[in-house]
């Protein structure tokens, strides 16, 4: 299975209420995970394509490492 170079998750399995796992995702551009009482998110810091990040409404108190995110609008 070859990864695209463009896609969009609409939503990921969350466990705990913590999102992980996006490490790997590296040509990710769009990233909506609002409404879905997440807790903490690991691994944003890799996702150097990324130009949408749609978190509102969750339980995050505290987002780190997103220097990286050059791309977000």
């Amino acid at each position: 299975f070859k990864m695209p170079q463009s896609f969009n998750i609409f939503g990921l399995m969350k466990i705990n209420n913590k999102i992980e796992g996006l490490d790997k995702c590296v040509s990710l551009k769009n990233l909506y995970l609002s409404h879905n009482s997440i807790k903490t998110i690991q691994g944003l810091e890799n996702l150097t394509a990324l130009e949408t990040l749609w978190i509102c409404d969750n339980k995050i108190e505290v987002l780190e490492r997103l220097d990286s995110l050059v791309n977000l609008k």
